[in-house]
């Protein structure tokens, strides 16, 4: 008889931690849905129609809506915008604005100049340009700063805003969120062309949204 209470009060417990489990899982699923419709989000593809503009924010960018849409031109690689008052062409210092989009390609301003975007999704590609600056000594021993330049592979965090190198390292924390990838972790190695392939993988995994009115 009490082996038949045991096993009642057993089954009872686990039915409700089942129907706590299942209840949580259904206001998650409402939640999201919600926040979705809410802000009424449009998944990128490729050839999503990018509003033509000048980014201020990050938040410009993932809203679809840049800020400054005058007339602007870009002559090699540096962005100019038309002043009103004047119609001189006006040189943009790229640490003032976030980013540019044109003739469907989005521009991100790093390290003093902007680069586009190669391959968009959550985590977006692109290369830049890093200049790294070192001390050294010279012929006569005093100190003096040298600097160097190099093209490097980076990616933004769609969802973060974070720029950050291509690097076995810092992709590992993304390859760790998705089982089909971390199966392959011991595989990732620190060559560009290898990480990105991660990198898109990741991508598919992880549609990248917009938020649109």
């Amino acid at each position: 008889m009490s082996s038949r209470i045991q096993k009642r009060q057993s089954y009872l417990i686990r039915s409700s931690i089942l129907f706590m489990l299942t209840f949580l899982m259904s206001m998650i699923y409402i939640s999201v849905c919600a926040q979705i419709d809410e802000y009424n989000v449009e998944e990128y593809y490729i050839g999503f129609p990018f509003e033509e503009g000048i980014y201020q924010s990050f938040d410009e960018f993932k809203s679809n809506q840049p800020g400054i849409q005058l007339a602007f031109e870009v002559r090699k690689s540096e962005l100019f915008i038309e002043n009103d008052s004047t119609d001189e062409m006006i040189r943009i210092d790229p640490y003032a604005v976030w980013g540019y989009s044109k003739a469907g390609n989005v521009y991100i301003s790093v390290e003093g100049g902007f680069w586009r975007i190669i391959n968009m999704g959550s985590l977006a590609h692109f290369t830049a340009v890093i200049v790294t600056t070192f001390q050294t000594v010279d012929a006569f021993g005093f100190p003096m700063t040298q600097s160097s330049k190099r093209l490097e592979h980076m990616f933004l965090d769609t969802e973060t805003s974070e720029v950050k190198a291509l690097s076995s390292k810092e992709m590992q924390e993304y390859v760790d969120q998705e089982p089909i990838l971390a199966s392959q972790k011991n595989k990732l190695k620190n060559k560009p062309e290898k990480l990105i392939v991660v990198l898109k993988a990741y991508n598919k995994l992880n549609p990248l949204y917009f938020y649109v009115e």
